[in-house]
């Protein structure tokens, strides 16, 4: 006790800046532990805060999407879903109790993470009153943009474990939108951005200042926005110029908005492969974790979907002013301004980064990815030796389901290369230099292990010397 206490009367005399980052970001944790680290948290911080007699700066952390019943968040306070004192109390009730109310206490909110911060944000208007504070909200951070190290990652969380999925052969389908907006921000452009929080809330406050509290939307959708399909071909593409050595698959995605089609997908090209090879396993003595893995997988993918599936509209005014109050020194140490970065370099970094800093796949083992990648794990077709019409017939098993139309499934391994379909309906195929996905698009669902189904027509796809193709129409 006496320790703490002489701890404590130091700190009250020299901590001058606090910033307030602490929280639980696992989105399906139980709402008493978000209660009591989201907010009881933030609620201590202030009480400490209140002490510091040389107190210049607070920073809160807080996410853009804590207020999403909101479709244009502006860089305001909103009401919140209750007071800091209810949630309190109820964090305090049986936990079974919580559990099964829990989908009414959260309302439009998708998970305790964003409910709790924006009750979080509740506690800083209520008990930061007369502090020099402030409130920073980022989007989804992801790895760094190039400080202390590019590409640095730890967490798995988010589109980082959408990416490690897809990119090492797990992940072949997800329910997306990729025409809303993927709003994610560098972890080293986040933290310069807050630490500019604390030194622009210190020069314009005022004592006794009361009636505001400056909130900073920091997004990327605002000034440089970036979809999630422009993502998802970014990371195709640099994901096979540097493929990991550790991946069990070919990359390929399937990306659908359709929520059925999503379930259509999943059970084929990840449940049913992951049955068939436990299955196996079982058979042979051998260890069964294929099951469990996607199980895994898709718990994350579940986490994405709300914000795969819709985006919103941000306001950053009061970023974008305090980036202008910088002196060109202060640009250059602290960098921060989204609307300067390239998505281009950012996807590549950010790729490396994952199969540096977490697949722990070091880039001197990049020939040996390639070599694996360009093995005949089903059915190989060399560039000068094309699919034949005979071939694909061979391959074909045909059913007519209820939706009245044709499903091509090419479960491939490679490239879309040489082969572009005909005359579909007959099964007539011919053989052209270029894969052409409007056409192709237009007449049949494809739903491969390695897709360019739905690609961007305007896009350059690079075909690799070597490219595999088990095609079946349904």
């Amino acid at each position: 006790m006496a320790l703490f206490l002489i701890f404590h009367q130091e700190t009250s005399l020299q901590v001058t800046i606090i910033i307030n980052a602490a929280a639980t970001v696992k989105f399906d944790e139980k709402l008493s532990v978000s209660t009591a680290i989201n907010v009881k948290g933030t609620k201590e911080v202030l009480k400490l805060a209140k002490e510091c007699r040389n107190l210049k700066a607070i920073t809160h952390v807080s996410t853009a999407f804590s207020n999403t019943q909101v479709k244009h968040i502006e860089e305001k306070f909103y009401e919140p879903p209750m007071s800091v004192e209810a949630l309190e109390a109820i964090s305090e009730v049986d936990e079974k109790l919580v559990e099964s109310i829990l989908p009414t206490l959260l309302g439009t909110r998708p998970n305790t993470y964003c409910f709790t911060k924006a009750v979080a944000e509740e506690a800083v208007r209520t008990y930061g009153e007369g502090l020099p504070i402030c409130i920073v909200r980022p989007s989804i951070v992801v790895s760094t943009y190039e400080e202390p190290v590019r590409g640095w990652t730890d967490s798995v969380y988010g589109p980082t474990g959408l990416v490690i999925g897809i990119g090492t052969g797990v992940l072949r389908t997800m329910y997306m939108d990729q025409e809303k907006v993927a709003d994610m921000v560098p972890v080293d452009l986040c933290v310069n951005a807050i630490l500019a929080s604390a030194w622009y809330t210190a020069r314009n406050y005022k004592e006794n200042q009361t009636s505001h509290i400056p909130i900073y939307n920091f997004v990327s959708g605002a000034q440089n926005p970036l979809t999630w399909g422009e993502f998802i071909a970014r990371n195709r593409k640099y994901g096979i110029d540097k493929p990991t050595t550790k991946a069990v698959w070919y990359y390929g995605l399937n990306p659908t908005n359709n929520y059925y089609m999503f379930l259509f997908y999943n059970f084929f090209l990840h449940y049913l492969p992951a049955l068939m090879i436990d299955t196996y396993c079982a058979v042979t003595g051998k260890r069964r974790a294929m099951l469990k893995l996607y199980s895994k997988v898709m718990k994350l993918a579940n986490i994405l979907f709300y914000f795969s599936t819709q985006d919103w509209k941000f306001s950053d005014m009061n970023v974008r002013n305090m980036w202008n109050s910088l002196s060109d020194a202060d640009r250059v140490v602290f960098p921060f301004s989204i609307g300067e970065m390239s998505w281009e370099y950012m996807c590549e970094t950010f790729l490396v980064g994952l199969r540096v800093y977490l697949i722990k796949d070091d880039l001197s083992t990049l020939p040996e990815a390639r070599k694996k990648w360009n093995k005949d794990y089903l059915m190989v077709s060399n560039r000068r030796r094309p699919w034949t019409p005979k071939t694909l017939e061979a391959l074909q098993l045909r059913c007519r389901p209820f939706v009245g139309y044709e499903f091509w499934f090419c479960w491939g391994i490679g490239d879309w290369g040489d082969w572009e379909g005909g005359n579909l309906a007959s099964g007539n195929f011919t053989h052209t230099t270029k894969y052409n996905a409007n056409v192709v698009s237009r007449r049949f669902s494809v739903s491969p292990w390695y897709n360019y189904g739905r690609a961007d027509p305007a896009v350059e796809h690079n075909s690799s010397p070597t490219h595999y193709f088990t095609c079946t129409k349904f």
